[in-house]
């Protein structure tokens, strides 16, 4: 949800990623997470490094471009196998898009007339 104006005027100026201005609010640790997301995605480099930069300093466990502190998430190239699962059958087992291709090729069957 976006912020209003009468929002974007409660929140201190040092609590937006980029200096003298109300763009990328950081007040929060989910609005911190979606400046990140917005800047890389619309923002100059210089918009970029500033408000990483605050970020990094205002939450400093959130990770921050490939650095940063625990994120909670299972990182490497095991990550997120179940127990007792290797990586080979993780990289065997069908995924929906193969069965789409499958079903593709097959040829449709004639009717008979």
């Amino acid at each position: 949800m976006a912020l209003t104006k009468a929002q974007r005027a409660k929140i201190k100026p040092s609590n937006f990623g980029v200096p003298g201005t109300d763009d990328y609010p950081i007040n929060t640790r989910k609005r911190a997470q979606s400046a990140l997301s917005r800047v890389a995605a619309n923002g100059t480099p210089t918009e970029q490094h500033q408000v990483q930069q605050r970020v990094a300093a205002k939450f400093p466990t959130m990770k921050v471009n490939g650095t940063g502190g625990n994120t909670g998430k299972p990182t490497g190239s095991g990550a997120g196998l179940k127990s007792g699962a290797s990586k080979s059958a993780a990289k065997k087992m069908p995924t929906k898009t193969t069965a789409k291709k499958t079903a593709a090729k097959r040829t449709p069957m004639r009717r008979g007339k």
